[in-house]
């Protein structure tokens, strides 16, 4: 069984780094080589929200998770439920 690669998203927590071109760029080159899934997470600042400007989420699988321990609050089901909202 061949192994699959996952893009890690937090290369693009910042828009001032990766504009939008450079993103669909890199997306465009990721669909090439036959990656088809992009992990990212709240915490990676605004990755979720520049992959969803870039229409990701129609050509690839989008992976979040809630990020614990490295979040402000304390990890509730309130706080879990929160982060998935606002989630891609």
């Amino acid at each position: 069984m061949p192994v699959e690669l996952i893009f890690g998203g937090a290369s693009f927590k910042d828009p001032t780094t990766y504009l939008i071109d450079s993103i669909e760029e890199a997306l465009t080159l990721l669909s090439i080589n036959n990656v088809k899934s992009i992990d990212t997470a709240a915490a990676y600042k605004q990755s979720e929200q520049l992959l969803g400007e870039v229409k990701a989420p129609q050509n690839f699988t989008i992976d979040t998770k809630y990020s614990g321990g490295m979040m402000a609050e304390p990890t509730t089901p309130t706080a879990i439920t929160n982060s998935l909202d606002a989630s891609l």
